[in-house]
């Protein structure tokens, strides 16, 4: 099984940032089936908020979830819109943007402490300093 769905065109306005330790995409949902990462992922749903499932069973549903590296899951957009910052899992970042968590399950945290302001400040992908901007507050 591959581990990312058939290549397709790319989505209007989907855009990837790099920066030493971090990378943020901004666009619609990228549909992977059941995986696991080697980074943290903070999930933001700009314009609905999402479901992730577990490979152990259940359902979480957010508008903001951090993901912990090695964590297999599933997560389903139900808005068109989607940000996804991976951070270095251990990094001052990833600590960081963990603290800003309260409800947690299997390592899955969901509903920052600053969601509200993460959604209004949620980057346009045509904006690049926006979204440089926007990575740096949400890993705080």
């Amino acid at each position: 099984m591959p581990a990312l769905p058939p290549t397709r065109r790319a989505a209007a306005g989907a855009v990837v940032w790099l920066w030493p330790g971090r990378a943020l995409y901004a666009g619609p949902s990228l549909r992977l089936g059941p995986h696991s990462g080697a980074v943290a992922c903070l999930a933001v749903g700009v314009d609905a908020p999402f479901s992730v499932h577990p490979t152990s069973g259940g359902e979480l549903r957010a508008r903001t979830a951090l993901l912990a590296p090695r964590v297999r899951h599933q997560l389903t957009a139900s808005g068109d819109r989607m940000v996804f910052l991976c951070l270095d899992p251990g990094s001052a970042d990833d600590r960081a943007c963990r603290t800003g968590f309260a409800t947690s399950r299997e390592k899955i945290l969901v509903g920052h402490r600053h969601e509200d302001d993460l959604l209004a400040q949620a980057p346009d992908p045509t904006t690049v300093d926006e979204a440089a901007q926007h990575a740096s507050r949400a890993a705080r």
